[in-house]
């Protein structure tokens, strides 16, 4: 028994040097990198949105616009940096998933750098932590998707806020939103804190700047057809509940039900939280917590939506050393999620205990956390007791 527990001692001192020691750090995470990379080159095309996408890029390379030339529905910087890529390194499946790779290394760069702000280790823990998320290898490297690249767009866009830079800040989310719309969210509790600030000027240049950005990358499409543009990006008809949505579990036959729901919900969740003192002034917790549960509410979830989700869980599970809970949460999550590649969502939408199963879980860490936080707030209010000597 004594051997065993001095084994398990070892193998724990061992893996902290990964996030305690600079020099371990840096190497585990390009031998991480380099073996997710493998894992893109041997795994092959898996289609999904990518196909949209690549459709787009080459349209692009053809003299083609989007949404006026032919029917995309997506915002257009993804479809530029990928057709940047297979103009620059040739048509392969490797650089069709280029874009998701290089994002990978951005995102875990930002997470590093959101962490740090609370201590190093953090910083470290966040950067490692995505890495071996088993979810975001699926997403980026097998299957080729982007979200990395816009999460962390919306990552700088927080992480400058939060150092008083609001035109870096609002720049960064624009671009993120012309990756994919997500990043959007991220602005709305930045808004909300400069109006509860009475910050009305900062909130007017914040917003003018923001939809500057927006306007300005999709201005040409504007020019040559405004309603197609419009019609392809912004009034697509919507999707009935599909996947991992609460509503997948209500008999709820509306497309515009669901999103009144989300409204009203999203709002709700976030105004009980902040009334009640929790992440009550504008850190990257209170961003991500916004985005978090939008994405929760959301009424559809598939498995790289909830990449957007980790940066809160990630951020709070480590930086309150509960770094096994996250480690458990995350793979229940990653082998739930994983189960809507098997058939492309038969399964999920088939099966209500799926759904029902990863709300269940993921709202009762949003509890917990939420729990947890209340008593913080409440030992931090306890009166300070005196030692009466004499």
């Amino acid at each position: 028994m004594g051997g065993e527990g001095s084994m398990s001692t070892k193998m724990r001192d061992i893996i902290a040097r990964s996030w305690n020691d600079h020099t371990v750090f840096i190497a585990v995470c390009f031998i991480l990198y380099l073996f997710r990379l493998l894992i893109a080159v041997i795994s092959g095309h898996h289609g999904s949105d990518i196909t949209d996408h690549l459709i787009g890029a080459h349209g692009l390379l053809e003299g083609k616009l989007l949404y006026v030339d032919a029917d995309f529905y997506y915002p257009p910087l993804h479809a530029y940096f990928q057709a940047f890529l297979l103009k620059t390194f040739g048509d392969t499946i490797l650089v069709a998933k280029l874009p998701a790779i290089i994002g990978d290394a951005a995102l875990t760069w930002g997470l590093y750098h959101v962490g740090k702000r609370s201590s190093e280790v953090v910083g470290r823990q966040m950067a490692l932590a995505y890495l071996l998320l088993p979810l975001s290898v699926l997403t980026s490297d097998v299957l080729g998707l982007f979200d990395s690249v816009a999460i962390f767009l919306m990552i700088l866009g927080a992480y400058y806020f939060l150092y008083d830079s609001l035109v870096a800040s609002s720049v960064f989310i624009g671009f993120g939103a012309m990756y994919k719309f997500f990043p959007l969210l991220a602005a709305i509790p930045i808004l909300a804190f400069l109006g509860v600030r009475k910050a009305w000027k900062s909130a007017f240049v914040y917003g003018v700047i923001l939809l500057g950005t927006c306007v300005a990358i999709i201005a040409p499409y504007l020019y040559f057809d405004v309603q197609a543009t419009l019609q392809d990006l912004v009034f697509t008809g919507s999707k009935y509940p599909d996947s991992f949505s609460i509503y997948n579990a209500l008999p709820l036959e509306s497309t515009t039900l669901p999103l009144a729901l989300q409204a009203v919900l999203l709002i709700a969740a976030y105004l009980i939280i902040k009334k009640y003192g929790l992440f009550a002034d504008c850190t990257f917790e209170s961003i991500a917590l916004f985005v978090a549960l939008f994405v929760m509410l959301n009424k559809n979830i598939y498995p790289h939506y909830f990449l957007w989700v980790f940066p809160f869980f990630a951020y709070w599970f480590i930086s309150n050393e509960e770094l096994v809970k996250l480690t458990l949460l995350m793979i229940v999550d990653t082998v739930l999620l994983s189960l809507f590649w098997l058939n492309y969502g038969e399964l999920v939408n088939s099966n209500i205990l799926l759904p029902l199963t990863f709300q269940a879980l993921n709202w009762a860490a949003i509890v917990y956390i939420i729990y947890r936080q209340r008593q913080k707030v409440q030992l931090s209010l306890q009166p300070v007791k005196s030692e009466v000597t004499g």
